[in-house]
């Protein structure tokens, strides 16, 4: 008995520790778009680089240009909805002086691997 309440108790700080980590600005900025937020992945600060640019403009995410050689705070979540194919997406949100300035989703199953989150209609299963 004393065992299965530590594994409890453990398993509800680590869950508790994880939705600590999610900024509510990003989740209310995700729910805006129609996606709920399963779980925090990581968060990175990321200089924008002009050929991450042309990869990105390829694929019409034009709210980078104006933050070539700038830092942006990049955080990653998993989200609660899937794929067509039953995968997981991640949201990836940028940030600039705080700022929302965009996101893209990410999975396997789309090419080039990345995708339009105001899209979701179109890539859930649901």
């Amino acid at each position: 008995m004393k065992k299965i309440t530590m594994i409890l108790c453990i398993l509800f700080i680590l869950t508790a520790c994880n939705n600590e980590r999610i900024n509510e600005k990003h989740r209310l900025y995700l729910e805006e778009l129609g996606w709920s937020i399963k779980s925090f992945d990581t968060k990175e600060t990321r200089e924008l680089s002009k050929e991450s640019l042309t990869f990105y403009d390829s694929y019409q995410f034009s709210f980078l240009e104006n933050y070539v050689g700038k830092e942006l705070d990049v955080t990653t979540y998993e989200l609660n909805e899937k794929d067509i194919e039953g995968d997981n997406i991640q949201a990836i949100l940028y940030e600039y002086n705080g700022e929302i300035i965009g996101s893209v989703g990410k999975t396997k199953n789309a090419t080039p691997g990345i995708l339009n989150l105001e899209d979701n209609d179109i890539i859930t299963n649901e």
